[in-house]
């Protein structure tokens, strides 16, 4: 599939303020990859903890610490209600959404503390 007519609508479309939602066709997704990259808008996985409870959250967003200050620590996000307030341990910078998604996913399916805990001693 040809990349470069997918880029002027791209940049129409995207103004380099959000990622393309993941319904769009794997050739936008590659054109977006390339424009992203131009881009400084980043998406982040983050872990948090809960000293309440004792337990990690793992999630993904363009700015995570205002994501903690107005969602999980407000008691707004469902499954961080109950535990907060958190505390931002790691992040790690994604140029896509997509990319971060994916990494949020694998993280979560590890389902290791051990790991997570690995991942913030070694300043991941």
């Amino acid at each position: 599939m040809e990349i470069g007519k997918h880029v002027p609508n791209l940049i129409r479309d995207v103004h380099c303020d959000h990622a393309p939602s993941l319904t769009r066709s794997p050739g936008y997704l590659k054109a977006y990859r390339i424009v992203g990259l131009l881009c400084l808008d980043l998406f982040y996985i983050y872990i948090l903890y809960s000293e309440k409870i004792d337990r990690y959250y793992i999630g993904y967003s363009e700015n995570p610490e205002q994501r903690l200050d107005e969602r999980h620590n407000m008691g707004f996000v469902k499954s961080t209600k109950a535990s907060a307030p958190y505390k931002l341990m790691a992040k790690k910078p994604f140029h896509t959404e997509l990319e971060a998604r994916a990494e949020e996913l694998r993280l979560k399916r590890k389902k290791s503390r051990k790991y997570l805990e690995w991942l913030i001693d070694v300043n991941w």
